[in-house]
């Protein structure tokens, strides 16, 4: 066993967190807020007992009761990487914001976040830009969790750094990339592979850190948009019921050529789905996009929304059009912000809902233009 060398220390620091956790336990007069900033900092007191001494009973111990209370205070602790699985233990979380902080306030509501957005890259891609992605966003009430794709690629192929890619894209043989045919299956079977790793991931999330399904978002970019639209085409693992994911966004991607060549099973999930796509991608045609759309239509049981704007390429989101569209969908699904936010609360009272009306109207529409306003 790997020991600081000072393993009466250890004991006495691991049994000072029990002693603190036990009153996160008890204390009824502890606000959400405050249960949340004392878990996350016994959190940090944990990781480095367990860096010391990782497999001493004490520190496990700690462990199991952290995530215990912390379930019970519904608070959402930082996932440890460790219990991913390998492939997936390189990523970065960012806490979200409140609803009604400044743009100044980062991380103002950690522990206490109702949604969970994944971000997946594109080919040859680093989570790197989109960690500051999802830094300049601030979405309220929302965590981010940056992936690196499993599948590092060779230095020779792309620029240094190297950059990683969710399933195979090329011929081994011929070192050329494969292209997509009715009989094609080899990016398919890579693909299948990947998933069944998000998914492992996805349960740790649920199972350690208490994140329900329905509260998991993707964001997926070129070959990462591919991956998240995959992923809502059949029914998650039997271990989350008949639950769905929130909601899905898809920039610059498609749901593979190979795939669309089947005829859709009707055993797709509920989410809602967002394509942005440009009328100039050389990647991605419209066409492409307009078939992917189709077949996602076909296959699940939730909205598709498909967006082309004429002048944009393959590049991520830029411009107000293609930035406002995609908040606007988040406003509409993310838990506890925007409309989403104001039907929960107004059933909460025991009101009826709040609808749209045409000319936007409405009290729901100022809370979106708020939440719009500080994604700006």
């Amino acid at each position: 066993m790997r020991s600081s060398g000072n393993s009466g220390t250890d004991e006495e620091r691991a049994r000072n967190v029990l002693s603190r956790l036990q009153k996160c336990q008890t204390d009824a007069g502890l606000t959400d807020g405050q249960s949340a900033q004392l878990l996350l900092q016994l959190q940090a007191d944990f990781l480095k007992l367990r860096k010391a001494s990782p497999t001493a009973a004490s520190v496990l111990r700690v462990e199991q009761e952290l995530q215990t209370t912390a379930r019970a205070r519904r608070v959402r602790l930082r996932p440890s990487k460790w219990n991913f699985p390998r492939g997936m233990q390189d990523f970065q979380y960012i806490h979200g914001t409140s609803a009604k902080s400044g743009k100044e306030g980062s991380g103002d509501c950690a522990g206490l976040e109702r949604n969970l957005l994944l971000l997946l890259h594109g080919f040859g891609g680093r989570k790197e830009p989109f960690v500051d992605f999802a830094q300049t966003m601030r979405l309220p009430l929302t965590a981010c969790l940056v992936f690196n794709a499993p599948e590092a690629l060779p230095e020779e192929l792309l620029d240094d750094p190297p950059g990683f890619s969710w399933f195979s894209m090329w011929d081994e043989t011929t070192g050329d990339f494969i292209q997509p045919s009715p009989k094609e299956r080899r990016r398919l079977k890579s693909m299948e592979s990947c998933k069944d790793l998000l998914w492992k991931a996805i349960s740790v999330l649920t199972a350690e850190v208490g994140w329900c399904l329905n509260e998991i978002f993707l964001f997926g970019y070129g070959q990462g948009g591919s991956v998240v639209l995959d992923m809502l085409l059949q029914a998650p693992p039997a271990s989350f019921g008949r639950a769905s994911l929130g909601g899905t966004v898809a920039v610059a991607g498609e749901v593979l050529p190979e795939r669309r060549h089947g005829t859709p099973r009707l055993e797709g999930q509920e989410a809602a789905v967002l394509l942005i796509n440009g009328g100039k991608d050389r990647l991605t045609s419209p066409e492409a996009a307009e078939a992917s759309a189709q077949y996602l239509r076909q296959a699940l049981r939730g909205p598709v929304r498909l967006e082309i704007f004429p002048d944009r390429g393959a590049e991520m989101l830029h411009g107000e059009r293609e930035s406002r569209c995609f908040m606007e969908f988040l406003s509409e699904h993310l838990h506890g912000v925007g409309r989403k936010g104001s039907e929960e609360a107004m059933h909460k009272l025991g009101a009826d809902p709040v609808s749209f009306t045409d000319d936007g109207l409405c009290v729901v529409k100022q809370v979106s233009d708020c939440f719009l306003d500080e994604m700006d």
